[in-house]
């Protein structure tokens, strides 16, 4: 059942057991009460990606996607159920700003403590708090994809 040409690349259950699945052309909820789609895209949701690879969930239900705004723009997309969040260094102050020196986020995940682990594109992983970030791991590694397990590691 595609939802658009493009595909999916990554896929996501929310603990409702909604199915978010994302890849070029933005991303889609499925939910599973309703038996219907809805899909997010640049065009109707002020996404900053039509190009979305991770997703993952934060502690009170958010989603968080990754994202590509343009060149020199960076950073990602928190969506609170109703409205879509930015965080990229021209969202005119109506989300946090991106701050760190790449066109993109390539990977990102919610850890344990609430916290988004996050790869710029062709950096090494970084912690954001909400405020600012701190380098996890030295930069010349260049992960792609980064996980929290059960202890909470990358």
């Amino acid at each position: 059942m595609p939802v658009w040409g493009g595909g999916g690349s990554s896929f996501a259950e929310e603990s409702t057991g909604a199915l978010w699945v994302a890849g070029a052309g933005g991303a889609a909820r499925f939910d599973f009460e309703t038996w219907s789609w809805r899909r997010h895209r640049f065009t109707n949701s002020s996404m900053i990606s039509y190009f979305v690879e991770a997703i993952s969930f934060g502690p009170t239900g958010e989603v968080y996607l990754n994202g590509n705004a343009a060149p020199g723009m960076g950073g990602f997309n928190v969506f609170d159920g109703s409205d879509w969040v930015g965080v990229n260094d021209f969202n005119y102050g109506f989300g946090p700003a991106w701050g760190l020196p790449s066109d993109d986020a390539s990977a990102l995940c919610i850890r344990s403590n609430g916290n988004v682990a996050i790869i710029p594109t062709g950096q090494s992983v970084f912690d954001w708090d909400g405020f600012g970030y701190s380098p996890l791991i030295p930069d010349g590694y260049g992960p792609r994809r980064v996980v929290e397990d059960g202890l909470g590691r990358l």
